[in-house]
């Protein structure tokens, strides 16, 4: 006896779920705001490995964003470590087009990011004619100097990304902090 009213009041309740299901109507989520007034970002700067780019962004965005990030694109990806409005143009963005994203984040907001036009190909490391001496950051991290007729100025090579530099005497390149090549 005591099962049959158990499963008559279960019945009971299915019914009235049942016939109220109909008139019972969820809220909608709240959806979230989106910012308004964003532009896309611009950048200044050489376009040459070794010189540096700055990203500059819309700071007219409404609202006001909390946070802002920055990632930095070669030819449209993702450049490993480049998350800062500045980044330093290396060797291997030669020939390469170089791109920004720019991220504005909010509370209760939808994320905005937007993407700057792409740069015209990164040019090579200018290399004054006039200065002649090879300044070179050994494996070690040794700063040794080159100059013409020692036994590996033709073969060393410069990268001004990497703190190398030319230099236009023995003594600018002394005065600098380096030594010169014993051989």
């Amino acid at each position: 006896m005591g099962w049959k009213r158990v499963r008559a009041g279960f019945v009971a309740l299915v019914a009235l779920a049942t016939m109220s299901a109909g008139a019972v109507t969820a809220a909608p989520a709240e959806a979230a705001s989106t910012f308004t007034g964003v532009s896309k970002p611009t950048m200044s700067g050489t376009r040459t490995v070794g010189k540096t780019l700055t990203a500059k962004r819309d700071k007219a965005t409404t609202p006001k964003a909390q946070r802002v990030s920055y990632q930095w694109l070669r030819n449209g990806s993702k450049i490993s470590g480049a998350k800062s409005s500045t980044y330093k143009l290396r060797s291997a963005d030669q020939g390469k087009k170089i791109s920004v994203k720019v991220c504005y984040a909010k509370a209760k907001y939808t994320t905005r990011c937007v993407t700057s036009g792409r740069t015209a190909k990164i040019a090579a490391a200018a290399v004054s004619s006039s200065c002649t001496i090879k300044g070179n950051i050994s494996s070690s991290g040794e700063k040794i100097y080159h100059v013409k007729g020692q036994r590996f100025y033709n073969v060393t090579q410069i990268d001004l990304t990497k703190g190398e530099r030319w230099f236009c005497s023995e003594s600018a390149a002394r005065k600098a902090g380096w030594r010169k090549s014993k051989v």
